[in-house]
């Protein structure tokens, strides 16, 4: 990906405000800007090439965004311009044996549970390019799950709970925040 990023520069970012419908039509004001992350209610990240980022920045509140936030990334993932990393990457998930797991996955690309391994070499293909569907993933987990977010921050927590009001979720930021993550509370 970072070799894609590399050939095809591009960023992300996050628009506040709107729903599918306005990113739709933001796409289709402006060529070459892509959905990268359907992230939940009122937000939506963009990518694609600067130049067109930041277009759509600049005329963000006339396509009916509150707010944009820059995303402090390498590459415009999840888009076309990650393109050549499907070609590096297909060879590797070829020669890759996938069998049944023994917990339901969820799919970021489609927001569905997928339990055929034979699924997965293409839904790993089309990640790469394609836009996450973070908040149709959070739709699809069952009531009551627990979503453990790692790293710094509480950005996704933010998220799920805009989302779902029936799931758990835990932030995992430093090593002493793993106490009781995985064990009943």
């Amino acid at each position: 990906m970072q070799a894609a990023a590399n050939a095809r520069p591009g960023t992300l970012v996050a628009a506040i405000g709107g729903d599918v419908g306005l990113a739709e039509k933001a796409c289709e004001a402006i060529p070459g800007l892509a959905v990268a992350n359907f992230n939940g209610p009122g937000q939506t990240v963009f990518g694609g090439a600067q130049e067109i980022v930041d277009e759509f920045t600049a005329r963000a509140k006339e396509l009916g965004f509150r707010r944009v936030i820059p995303l402090r990334v390498g590459g415009a993932f999840h888009t076309n311009l990650m393109a050549p990393a499907v070609e590096e990457f297909g060879p590797a998930l070829d020669e890759t044996s996938f069998r049944r797991g023994h917990a339901s996955v969820v799919a970021n690309v489609d927001g569905l549970v997928h339990s055929d391994p034979s699924d997965w070499p293409l839904l790993l293909r089309r990640q790469l390019t394609q836009p996450v569907r973070f908040d149709d993933c959070v739709r699809a987990l069952p009531s009551g799950a627990t979503i453990v977010e790692c790293g710094p921050g509480k950005v996704l927590q933010g998220l799920i709970k805009r989302i779902r009001e029936d799931v758990e979720v835990r932030s995992v930021g430093e090593p002493q925040d793993l106490g009781g993550v995985g064990s009943a509370s």
